[in-house]
Order: structure tokens, then sequence, then C-alpha cells
């Protein structure tokens, strides 16, 4: 399950899922493999080119923002630092 919020200047994304088989639980940093939740973001540059902005979050705590999407690598790493993430697992 997932909730959205906005206002002027922010996103919020709240992400809920529920695992059938606890004890399977893959609570790595590993883009597919471990529980995470990839979420891409349409943006445009200041020149008004389009780039789309994708930021993984895992279980674990770890946050990556990739450079894929057409992103460059230093855009990619500014998008990841404006960028805020807490995660919480449960049984």
């Amino acid at each position: 399950m997932a909730g959205f919020a906005a206002e002027a200047e922010h996103l919020y994304i709240a992400v809920s899922i529920a695992s059938t088989f606890p004890e399977r639980r893959r609570l790595g940093h590993t883009w597919p493999e471990d529980e995470g939740v990839e979420i891409a973001v349409e943006g445009k540059r200041q020149d008004g080119t389009a780039v789309t902005y994708v930021l993984g979050g895992f279980a674990d705590g770890t946050r990556q923002s990739l450079p894929v999407g057409g992103a460059t690598e230093p855009e990619a790493a500014a998008f990841g630092q404006a960028a805020q993430f807490a995660d919480k697992v449960g049984r």
C-alpha cells in the first residue's frame, strides 16, 4: 500500500509492504535481490530538458540515487542528497 501527499516544495511518499513469509525476508541493499522500493520522479533541468530521477530505498535503511533515466552522476548525487528517507521493519 502506498500513500502520497504534496505541498509547494515537498512530496511525501509512504509505503507499507506486508510479507506473507517473514522468514524469507531479504533486508540487504542490492537491487533487485533485496526488499526495497524504487521511485522515479520526472523533472526538468534548468534548460527545460526532461530528466527522470530514480531513488531506491531499502528496508535496511540504505538509499541509492541512481544515474539512470537520463540523470548524470552529479544530478543523481544532488537528487540523492536532497531526498530524505526513513525505514522501519516490523515483524
